[in-house]
């Protein structure tokens, strides 16, 4: 039986989001869930050497090139699953590897956007 851990961390005010990214010890396959809040790439990058796995909510203001689009179901909602490199100058340096970018449907009305490290599901 496999077994799940969930850590969290309360702070005050004063401990920016991302900061807390570096309390984490990352597991070799283990997987975060984290909020957009904390979208630092140089950090998720130790998660990814670490060969730890992360899936985070796209910021409006991400700048990325799409390498190849996958297919997609359509009736699952799916919009979009591509294969990205990011393309801002910073985020550039820090993340050194391709990206997974996902877009789906909540609703007719709500879409999310997710970039994750891991294209295997």
């Amino acid at each position: 039986m496999r077994q799940h851990s969930f850590v969290y961390q309360i702070t005050d005010g004063k401990v920016h989001d991302t900061n807390v990214l570096d309390d984490l010890i990352p597991e070799r396959g283990s997987c975060h869930v984290i909020d957009r809040g904390y979208l630092d790439f140089a950090r998720l990058y130790n998660l990814t050497v670490c060969l730890a796995f992360f899936v985070i909510r796209c910021k409006t203001n991400l700048k990325f090139r799409r390498i190849y689009s996958h297919p997609i179901d359509k009736s699952l909602g799916l919009i979009c699953d591509q294969t990205i490199v990011l393309s801002n100058a910073d985020a550039e340096k820090d993340y050194l590897e391709k990206l997974r970018r996902v877009s789906y449907a909540i609703t007719m009305l709500k879409i999310r956007k997710i970039i994750c490290y891991r294209f295997r599901i």
